[in-house]
């Protein structure tokens, strides 16, 4: 609806200290309004909300498409001023803190999912228009753990294994975590039951997004270990890897709309048949 009220002659300034923001973190804000004229604030809130942005299939009987939908995953409000008269040339600051719950999920821009993370002020002005002030927030996911830096292939305790008919593949990386710019560390072993012709032995570093009906899916890195050959029923073979992450990833999350999920995988790619492949979760950070 199209507001016939003035804008009040008055700025605000939002400032926020305290960063860099984690989930716990306390935000510090201070708010200065000053007038150039005289008016009266019914009331002063801020607002500190947390937002995801996904899709949702819409049908209009002659098409289909995707509509996109934000979904507010946090929002706490604070009053900072009650009922006050202004008069021209005046000027009050108020300072608030705010604190990012532990639980929420972290900043997220990724292809397609987008967690966003917001410092709102609103002024109710009676008789004259509101006036509103926004600051994005940054908030950065905490690293419970770090790759290990070791040149060690031989202590690699993070193992996941896959069995068929023709035989066992294993997974064992050294560290069941990333962070942006690392190097994920691992080894890849076939035990195989008969032989078996494959084109190509890789590993693969993949991300896979989900924002309600919308998703994506990409190969962050990937590493050829050995070309095509045949692995021998009876034999054990192994290929220590090295997959970089790329400088700013997507964390790893899960909310009701969105998801970002990392994967590390062992392909054989095999002639004219489905691959047989091991795959391994991670935590991005």
């Amino acid at each position: 609806m199209v507001s016939f009220l003035k804008k009040p002659k008055a700025d605000v300034l939002l400032e926020v200290t305290g960063s860099p923001f984690y989930p716990g973190s306390i935000v510090d804000a201070g708010i200065t309004v000053s007038s150039m004229e005289s008016f009266t604030i019914r009331s002063g809130i801020v607002e500190l909300s947390c937002t995801e942005v996904y899709w949702q299939i819409v049908s209009t009987g002659k098409s289909t498409y995707n509509q996109k939908r934000k979904h507010k995953l946090y929002k706490v409000e604070e009053s900072f001023l009650g009922n006050i008269n202004f008069t021209l040339g005046m000027a009050t600051r108020k300072s608030v803190k705010l604190t990012i719950p532990q639980d929420l999920p972290p900043t997220v821009c990724g292809k397609k999912v987008n967690i966003s993370w917001q410092l709102k002020v609103s002024l109710d002005i009676i008789k004259k228009r509101d006036i509103h002030t926004r600051h994005e927030l940054v908030v950065s996911p905490i690293s419970i753990a770090v790759p290990v830096l070791e040149k060690d292939y031989q202590d690699l305790t993070n193992k996941v294994t896959k069995s068929s008919d023709d035989g066992e593949l294993i997974l064992a990386l050294a560290s069941q975590s990333g962070i942006g710019s690392g190097t994920l560390r691992g080894r890849f072993e076939t035990i195989m039951k008969k032989t078996t012709s494959v084109d190509t032995i890789r590993v693969e570093l993949e991300v896979k997004e989900s924002a309600g009906s919308m998703s994506f899916k990409n190969i962050a890195d990937a590493v050829i270990l050995e070309g095509k050959t045949s692995l021998l029923g009876g034999g054990y073979r192994q290929w220590p890897f090295e997959l970089k992450i790329p400088g700013v990833p997507p964390p790893t999350i899960k909310t009701e709309k969105s998801s970002v999920v990392w994967l590390v995988k062992g392909i054989l790619d095999k002639r004219l048949r489905k691959d047989f492949k091991v795959i391994a979760p991670i935590q991005m950070f």
